[in-house]
């Protein structure tokens, strides 16, 4: 077998142990899906918080998630997303240094990480969404 032939398989090999832990991930994610086929799900959690946000414009974002969850597992990357989309046009930044700030949170609050004493709580629209000023930005 050529030095070519073997890369290509090995190559091949990862490509497919790499979609394959993606999947189990996916699957195994706290027994919930979020991906496309609950867009609309998901987005109804979001319901009462377009009526908080300007028409457009630009807010924080943040959530219970560490960053190494994010990088583990693709689920927490894909809510982020799904908030992006359930709230357009108005712009989600995954940064905390604009006025009003988006909590989207997944765990009870006592377990949360988030939270820093820098916001206020504006709204609280229940299923872990909240609407938080920072009182440090601009």
């Amino acid at each position: 077998m050529s030095l070519r032939k073997a890369a290509v398989i090995a190559l091949m090999v990862l490509s497919l142990s790499s979609a394959s832990l993606f999947f189990k991930q996916t699957i195994s994610a706290g027994g919930k899906s979020i991906w496309p086929n609950d867009a609309g799900v998901y987005e109804k959690r979001f319901e009462g918080l377009r009526k908080e946000l300007p028409r457009r414009g630009t807010v924080g974002y943040v959530t219970d998630v560490r960053p190494e969850e994010f990088s583990t597992n693709p689920v927490h990357g894909a809510r982020y997303y799904l908030t992006q989309y359930a709230l357009s046009p108005v712009l989600v930044d995954n940064n905390c240094d604009h006025e009003l700030i988006i909590g989207n949170f997944h765990r009870h609050p006592s377990e949360s990480t988030a939270g820093p004493m820098q916001f206020t709580l504006l709204k609280d629209l229940g299923n872990g969404v909240v609407l938080l000023r920072n009182k440090e930005a601009r």
